[in-house]
């Protein structure tokens, strides 16, 4: 979606870049300040970098249905309930 919008507006791969450290924030503007400049050029190189770093999220397989049903117990504390 990022890159449907603005090539079409003639941004090059570089700028696209650029403007992509803009949109973040948290730990994903953190992960990207603390990437090598020298590994990320290109919208490519950045792209990719993403995508491996967070990939783990790809992994994670939950249907509307499940996360419906997931409720805390009636004793069970915060802190037990989210791990």
């Amino acid at each position: 979606m990022y890159v449907g919008t603005l090539q079409p507006m003639g941004i090059d791969n570089e700028l696209l870049v650029q403007l992509f450290q803009r949109s973040l924030t948290g730990p994903a503007l953190t992960w990207l300040m603390n990437t090598d400049p020298n590994t990320i050029r290109t919208w490519p190189d950045l792209a990719n970098a993403f995508v491996t770093h967070y990939a783990y999220y790809k992994d994670t397989q939950l249907s509307r249905r499940k996360l419906e049903l997931v409720k805390q117990g009636p004793t069970e504390s915060f802190t037990d309930f989210i791990t």
